[in-house]
């Protein structure tokens, strides 16, 4: 018996659990399975899943494949062309207990959660905080649910996971050992629930101690923290990643023979097993990979140059990447009957490495730079595995920037202040416009704006509209773009990953945009703290094509 001898409804079956590039060449093998791959709403759900970048999300109560694929194009066509509306704003009480000498008011957004970190009384430390204020982004209900964390004493820095109710706190300190007396310099880390401050109920020990000295950079991910070292002439190490639960430490150390001493600056997770970090002297990304998870023997896969510059020195370099995990398990488990949520893969899509280049002390008449790199991180792996499976796989593969840079990146000027990049997926979202990477949707894009109407019918698009089909290339770049060489590149800088660009009709009012499944807007008062938050709905805005 052969395969297309079986029942449509068996093959259907089998066929779910292919990936989308599975299901595309089984299309491809005979009118049968063409037939069965286009009619099946769960297969073409599937498939729109992948090229949309999400994954398939938890939903309470029975919603059909078909209601979900509807769902998912009318989201994709929605941030295509949007039209934004705000759906509620919700006002924030002004808390004043920082003193108005130190305007004081930093905050983190992650998985739907809003972090506010507040000065309580006089702390000594200028960039100190002893208190939090939690709230829940989007809680079903709407009731918006939010408290507040009173810590035992102030701290620098802190990484949360909703996910895991995982906050980690971070301060330095100093100690003397008595044994010889001699004066230490310390980095304490504290995991605590989320929920109400306490030790998490996984951590096996309250206080981590290390004694390597740290920036304040701090990336959490699953069960390590990730801190790069100061530069220490008696250290090789760039790295290190904290256990959080055992306590534990891990050293990532790049390669010998690199000729070059690493200094890193900043870095990011790709996904649970690969870490990228920044070395702004030579300058150049690293990638460290483990095999099971657990960081027991960091290897240094690939050195990625960056392009020479001259006459300027490089005063921040800040990596961030998209990566988040699979949001199924809601924080805290809140209810999901919506065929309109859609996670995000625990891997990374997009690294966006912020630049900012200082004139030397003899070249002041010219002024400091600001760059945006956005990098397709597909792209990027696929790259560093050509290169290895070509060479000694042994070492790290290093890589000339003109071998990876020009395909895998785009390079914007000024963009963003640092720190102000919030990437969700594939998109990227400002207040007056909308970049969007997703290469496997630009490429069908582009492939369907070459096709007659009929052609078109026959791939099974016969639900494009006249004016959708009319911009799908209109806001799609292609071009390459240039950066000049000269008085702070040595060449010219080549970047051709393509992108969508859609540019809002009017500029949205907000410092900061946090982009999910729709927009929330973050509104400031004067003092620099936030005064209310946005919730904005992205809709599907109609053409008029007379126009």
């Amino acid at each position: 018996m052969f395969l297309e001898d079986l029942p449509s409804e068996l093959i259907e079956y089998i066929f779910v659990s292919l990936d989308w590039p599975g299901l595309i060449i089984c299309q491809k093998v005979c009118k049968l399975f063409c037939t069965i791959v286009k009619s099946s709403a769960h297969l073409q759900y599937n498939i729109e899943l992948a090229v949309a970048g999400y994954v398939h999300g938890a939903a309470d109560g029975y919603v059909s494949a078909a209601e979900h694929l509807e769902s998912l194009r009318r989201h994709q066509d929605a941030w295509k062309n949007p039209a934004i509306d705000r759906a509620e704003i919700i006002e924030l009480e002004n808390n004043q207990d920082q003193p108005s000498s130190l305007p004081f008011h930093r905050y983190e957004i992650r998985d739907n959660v809003l972090l506010v970190m507040r000065r309580k009384g006089q702390l000594q430390e200028p960039h100190a905080f002893n208190a939090l204020d939690v709230m829940l982004l989007e809680a079903v209900d709407r009731s918006f649910p939010s408290w507040t964390l009173d810590l035992n004493s102030p701290y620098t820095g802190l990484a949360f996971d909703p996910a895991q109710d995982l906050l980690i706190l971070r301060d330095e300190g100093e100690d003397t050992l008595e044994s010889s007396n001699t004066h230490i310099v310390y980095t304490r880390y504290q995991a605590l629930s989320l929920r109400n401050g306490t030790l998490h109920p996984r951590a096996q020990c309250k206080d981590i101690r290390i004694t390597q000295p740290v920036y304040l950079a701090m990336i959490l991910l699953g069960d390590f923290v990730a801190s790069p070292i100061i530069l220490d002439l008696r250290s090789l190490d760039s790295v290190v990643l904290v256990n959080w639960i055992t306590g534990s430490t891990r050293l990532v150390r790049p390669a010998s023979g690199l000729g070059r001493r690493v200094r890193t600056a900043h870095l990011c997770f790709l996904s649970g097993s690969q870490l990228l970090t920044i070395d702004d002297r030579k300058p150049a990304l690293d990638l460290y990979g483990c095999n099971s998870g657990s960081w027991e023997s960091a290897e240094h896969l690939a050195t990625l140059d960056l392009p020479s510059y001259h006459n300027h020195a490089i005063s921040a370099a800040l990596l961030t990447s998209s990566i988040n995990r699979d949001l199924a398990s809601v924080y805290p488990s809140q209810s999901r009957s919506s065929a309109t949520f859609y996670p995000i893969p625990s891997r990374a899509a997009l690294v966006c490495l912020q630049l900012r280049f200082l004139p030397h002390a003899y070249n002041q008449d010219q002024e400091s730079k600001n760059y945006t790199v956005i990098i397709c991180v597909s792209a990027m792996l696929d790259m560093i595995g050509r290169v290895r499976d070509a060479t000694d796989s042994r070492i790290p593969a290093i890589i000339q920037w003109s071998t990876w840079g020009p395909s895998c990146t785009r390079w914007f000027g000024h963009l963003a202040p640092l720190q102000r990049i919030r990437m969700h997926g594939f998109r990227i979202a400002f207040p007056n416009r909308i970049l969007d990477f997703n290469p496997i949707d630009i490429a069908r894009d582009l492939l369907l704006d070459g096709l007659m109407p009929s052609e078109q019918s026959e791939r099974g698009e016969e639900n494009l509209e006249v004016a959708d089909c009319f911009r799908v290339r209109e806001n799609i770049v292609t071009e390459s773009a240039i950066i000049p060489g000269g008085n702070l590149f040595h060449e010219n800088i080549s970047t051709a990953l393509r992108y969508r660009e859609t540019v809002l009709d009017s500029t949205l009012p907000f410092v900061d945009l946090y982009s999910n499944q729709g927009m929330i807007g973050l509104e400031r008062n004067t003092v620099s703290a936030i005064k209310a938050l946005h919730f904005l709905t992205v809709q599907h805005s109609v053409l008029d094509l007379e126009e």
